[in-house]
């Protein structure tokens, strides 16, 4: 009676038993972000039980991730809920070691490989691909390198990323030129002894990086 569902699934979608497998495992699992976003077929998610998330993010871009959110939980007719929560950078880490610590209930948080070790290894995240082997056949071959690295410790994959880029090191060729440098540094050492050089030579600020407190890109090992 009523509409037929079509339970064909592709390769890409999670089933409700695996997700209620995820979220019953007793440990938050780590995430660059919104690894909990995925698509999810509506024919599984048919039925009464709800399924409710927590979503622990660092307060950056908080807009956008709500109405991803909104979007997702829309799309699957409120068979699962997000509660997000959002905490500021500089205090991320100490919040979350003390979450984790104290068995608050976490379902999905924001991660990223220079503390994943420590979350794994405390076991407070649990890989994602033992949980979801789709999640390394399906999504990993889409990830960039360096990216998917991040959210890999001992073989095993935590998480997805939602965000990735690069740094890049620039310079003003015609400035070294004038000032008598031959050649811009290709080493960390060339990089403070030209500094100095510049520094000599009038030049009050010879480096800029980009460095705030509360920017998630600068991280504080």
């Amino acid at each position: 009676m009523g509409d037929k569902v079509d339970n064909r699934r592709s390769e890409a979608e999670w089933t409700r038993r695996e997700f209620l497998k995820l979220a019953g495992a007793g440990a938050a699992f780590a995430a660059l972000g919104g690894a909990g976003v995925v698509s999810l077929p509506r024919a599984v998610l048919a039925g009464p039980k709800v399924i409710n998330l927590n979503f622990t993010v660092w307060s950056y871009s908080i807009d956008t991730i709500q109405d991803n959110i909104n979007k997702f939980q829309t799309a699957y007719n409120n068979a699962i809920t997000v509660k997000l929560n959002d905490v500021p950078w500089p205090q991320y880490h100490e919040t979350m070691v003390n979450r984790l610590s104290s068995k608050t209930a976490l379902h999905v948080l924001y991660n990223g490989g220079d503390w994943l070790p420590e979350f794994a290894r405390a076991g407070w995240v649990v890989p994602l691909e033992d949980y979801l082997p789709r999640a390394r056949t399906y999504y990993a071959p889409k990830v960039v390198g360096y990216a998917l690295q991040d959210m890999t410790y001992n073989g095993k994959m935590y998480g997805l990323p939602y965000y990735a880029d690069i740094t890049t090191f620039q310079y003003n060729a015609k400035l070294l030129k004038d000032k008598g440098v031959a050649h811009p540094p290709t080493t960390w050492e060339e990089l403070t002894d030209q500094a100095k050089f510049l520094r000599g030579r009038g030049i009050e600020s010879p480096m800029a990086f980009e460095f705030a407190v509360g920017l998630p890109t600068t991280y504080d090992n």
